[in-house]
């Protein structure tokens, strides 16, 4: 949330910006994903011609970094559920096994 703060503000005090970086700008906050971010880098600003488009471009590039590191979490997160929810069927499995053989050894 701080990086995108930053670079907002370093957006709106940046006088020589383009003016297609404005407009992407005045996108709503919430709407602002990785597309939005990704779009400034691969797109507005895919020659930085000075040293605030470089830092702009820096900074987008530690957004995108963090929502690349949160959905590889959240890719681990599923993997890790998936998997107990799986060992958790087979011992149910296992103990409905056992009960029925206990069950049967009359």
């Amino acid at each position: 949330m701080a990086k995108k703060k930053e670079l907002e503000e370093l957006v709106r005090d940046y006088d020589d910006r383009p003016k297609d970086l404005v407009v992407h700008f005045q996108t709503p906050y919430k709407e602002r994903k990785v597309n939005f971010y990704q779009k400034i880098v691969y797109d507005i600003l895919k020659e930085e011609r000075n040293d605030m488009e470089r830092m702009i471009c820096e900074i987008t590039k530690d957004i995108l970094f963090i929502y690349a590191t949160k959905k590889e979490e959240m890719e681990y997160v599923d993997w890790q559920s998936n998997s107990t929810e799986a060992e958790i069927s087979h011992r149910e499995e296992m103990r409905e096994s056992m009960m029925d053989d206990f069950r049967n050894c009359d």
